[in-house]
């Protein structure tokens, strides 16, 4: 994926849907071509959810208040010394969302995620300076997914995306690292988002009522901590402690790591 010309701010609707993989087909062949494959059409993207000591973040998220923010590591594809990393502060009041973000190096993202250093005078830095003086955050989750990506071919603000292959770790937290990952999406599941700055258009209103395709209130940060909490919570386990990052070092034991 050619990183050059990712937005670095937007504001939009987002909602997000579970569907098999059968309405998935459905959904694009009987879209035909009011959709066109995106720019960016296939990828993967790598991601680092940051919270508090606390995971007062996510718990505040998962409480459905009018406004709510998170703030995240996100690499397309396995990063190398060249690949950008963005730093990206996620807002959403009353179901619009917005977001910030900005690149750095993969290096510059290990200092951050070690001691919190953070640089730049423009605005957007100035706003994750502010998010990250206030929440001091510390990495928690690592989580992967494949994406699918169409836009509307007549309806410019009109984007959808198809995430399958849902997977994390809550130890390790790396973005470059593969393996021992747990699966979240199972038995072909597909977390569906539509993303439009007005209103969805009939043709897909109508689609989507004809395929029973109905909204889901679902964060993917969100859904792994409650699994993961309940998962810890069975082992007499705290969820998420301070994780240890290091550079140059390989993988320890319950340690986690973040190459540059």
């Amino acid at each position: 994926m050619n990183q050059s010309n990712v937005i670095n701010t937007f504001r939009r609707t987002e909602t997000k849907y579970r569907i098999t993989q059968k309405q998935m087909e459905q959904l694009l062949q009987s879209a035909g071509n009011r959709l066109k494959e995106d720019q960016y059409f296939q990828y993967t993207v790598h991601n680092i959810y940051m919270d508090t000591r606390d995971n007062a973040m996510i718990i505040h998220c998962l409480e459905h208040p009018e406004y709510k923010e998170k703030l995240r590591l996100r690499t397309y594809g396995s990063p190398s010394e060249d690949t950008p990393v963005y730093l990206e502060l996620k807002k959403k009041y009353e179901g619009v969302t917005a977001k910030r973000r900005t690149s750095m190096s993969l290096r510059d993202a290990a200092q951050f995620c070690m001691n919190g250093c953070f640089s730049g005078s423009d605005q957007i830095s100035q706003e994750l300076a502010s998010a990250i003086a206030l929440y001091h955050p510390i990495p928690k989750i690592f989580a992967a997914y494949d994406r699918l990506s169409y836009a509307g071919k007549f309806d410019s603000d009109l984007r959808m995306t198809f995430d399958t292959n849902l997977r994390y770790r809550s130890d390790h937290i790396d973005l470059s690292f593969h393996g021992n990952e747990k699966e979240y999406l199972k038995n072909g599941e597909v977390l569906l988002e539509i993303k439009a700055e007005e209103r969805y258009p009939l043709w897909l209103v109508s689609l989507l009522q004809r395929l029973q395709i109905r909204p889901s209130s679902f964060s993917k940060y969100g859904a792994i901590y409650k699994q993961e909490l309940s998962e810890q919570l069975k082992d007499h386990r705290v969820f998420a402690q301070e994780p240890v990052f290091e550079s140059n070092v390989g993988y320890e034991s319950g340690r986690s790591v973040l190459h540059v």
